[in-house]
């Protein structure tokens, strides 16, 4: 089978733990990623750049089927603790830092669409008639509230 859990281990002894469906594009994925300068995980680019992709041994931990991928995953991150791994929940990006400029940009490409995108958005909504009960919950949520309009 190609699906998976896997590590990747420096000369430091440092691993990261992650899970594949396919194990070769995953190492791929991660090898071109960190060629390219663009990795997502910083401790596992760092090493990279300390030791060289020669450093850096991938290895099959535990073979199994797609729907427990991330029972296991969870369970290899619990009993080994691998310090180059960012996130201590599998398949979760809960507990992870995004940096002040990661946020800005986040921000910034959530408020400054182009009005080419806004008028797209606004044409596909056109035409389309909300139930009676979206709209008086619409209309109720909006009540009281400054500078909304409030049916009469």
């Amino acid at each position: 089978m190609k699906t998976g859990i896997y590590s990747i281990t420096s000369p430091s002894g440092k691993q990261y733990v992650g899970s594949a469906v396919n194990f070769d594009k995953r190492w791929r994925n991660h090898r071109q990623a960190l060629l390219a300068g663009t990795h997502h995980n910083k401790p596992l680019s760092e090493a990279f750049n300390k030791y060289g992709m020669g450093g850096l041994v991938f290895a099959k931990l535990i073979i199994c089927e797609v729907k427990d991928l991330l029972m296991y995953e969870q369970i290899a991150i619990d009993t080994l603790n691998p310090k180059l791994n960012v996130l201590r929940i599998a398949g979760s990006a809960l507990g992870m830092k995004l940096s002040m400029e990661a946020r800005e940009k986040i921000r910034y490409a959530a408020t400054n669409i182009s009005a080419e995108t806004s008028e797209r958005r606004s044409a596909a909504q056109r035409g389309k008639v909300l139930p009676a009960s979206t709209r008086g919950k619409i209309s109720a949520a909006k009540k009281g509230r400054p500078g909304k309009s409030t049916p009469h």
